[in-house]
């Protein structure tokens, strides 16, 4: 029992703080296991910095909303003053120029392309064949020796298959969701925009009308100017 456990090797993850001591009967075996759990640690790590990243950039963008509906309330507060002003000058001017007609600046967003899983390994792969030879084939005990290490090679890799798949797949999931929650936030902003835009061009309609309706006033004749 004791030789077959005749390698070990201590691994850590200061970012998840974690700490494995591993163990095996073969150098290469105890260095794919390790592998192996140093990258299910890192795919666990990348997670918590997704989610970190993910909260800070919905906040960032809430941020960004906020300051364009602030700009964008500003900007119909001087053209009111604008329009306001203008009602006292009777020379042409193309009020069209005065309105908004600029799409939406921010692109739509893209959806990433999924992440293809790799090949699943199998018995019949050449690494996973011992290379027996003539003394191996006399003693019997090191041709099951080579044949046991060769087993638990494919053990290990296909368990590392496993997992990468998994983690792909919730990776691909993952960047769906995102897209999802991206189109979503997108759409908002977009609609926000838009609906600014809109009363801006509203407004710049109404005074446009208000104006012209003061100029034929003052300009009927029939309108007499009282002392």
């Amino acid at each position: 029992m004791g030789a077959r456990y005749s390698y070990q090797l201590e691994i850590k993850h200061p970012g998840l703080n974690k700490y494995r001591l591993v163990k095996g009967p073969d150098k290469y075996v105890v260095e794919q296991k390790a592998k192996a759990q140093l990258a299910s640690w890192d795919e666990q790590w990348k997670k918590h910095l997704s989610r970190k990243n993910k909260e800070i950039n919905k906040q960032s963008k809430l941020e960004e909303a906020a300051d364009r509906t602030e700009d964008a309330q500003e900007e119909i507060s001087n053209l009111h003053n604008l329009l306001k002003n203008s009602l006292k000058i009777r020379n042409a001017f193309d009020w069209e120029k005065l309105k908004d007609k600029n799409p939406f600046p921010d692109p739509k967003p893209v959806e990433k392309k999924p992440i293809e899983v790799p090949p699943e390994p199998s018995p019949a792969d050449r690494k996973f064949k011992p290379d027996i030879g003539l003394l191996d084939k006399l003693f019997l005990k090191r041709k099951l020796k080579k044949e046991e290490i060769a087993k638990q090679l494919f053990e290990v890799d296909h368990l590392e298959w496993i997992k990468n798949k998994e983690a792909v797949n919730e990776k691909n999931k993952r960047f769906k969701q995102d897209y999802f929650d991206e189109c979503k936030q997108w759409e908002i902003r977009k609609q926000e925009y838009l609906r600014t835009q809109l009363e801006k061009n509203i407004t710049i309609d109404k005074r446009i009308k208000m104006r012209y309706s003061v100029i034929a006033f003052t300009a009927d004749p029939s309108v007499e100017m009282l002392n």
